[in-house]
């Protein structure tokens, strides 16, 4: 875990897309969903939005960037995982791009190869147990 834990934003979007390029489409995908939704939802969300490190206008500017990147890069983040690093797990935006994952890992019903490796990648440790369900 200690080697994982030092890995940067970028250098963990890689290992994912090396260790999963089948997914790189549905992540993006997942991404772009998450983003159209926060403008069609805006008013809404706004309403509940808590005080936080991030405002929902920077978590907007994330969701255009992201967005924008995606449709621009589309092409080349399917083809290069390098690519597919840089665009989604760059800079601040990497933090929305996290919080989409995150929820894509909670919506995988069965604890696959996938959503372990998107547990370890990118959540704390604390947040394991949100994850996995334990046997009674």
């Amino acid at each position: 875990m200690e080697a994982l834990k030092k890995l940067s934003n970028q250098q963990k979007g890689k290992l994912l897309a090396d260790l999963f390029p089948a997914y790189k489409e549905t992540i993006c995908d997942t991404v772009e969903r998450s983003c159209a939704y926060m403008f069609e939802h805006e008013k809404e969300i706004r309403l509940h939005w808590k005080t936080c490190l991030i405002t929902y206008d920077a978590w907007l500017t994330y969701a255009q960037q992201l967005g924008d990147a995606i449709r621009k890069h589309r092409y080349t983040i399917y083809k290069s995982n390098t690519v597919f690093a840089d665009q989604l797990f760059s800079d601040q935006k990497a933090a929305l791009t996290i919080q989409c994952i995150k929820e894509f890992a909670k919506a995988i019903q069965k604890e696959t190869h996938l959503k372990i490796a998107l547990v370890l990648l990118f959540c704390e440790e604390r947040e394991f147990p949100d994850y996995f369900t334990t046997p009674q």
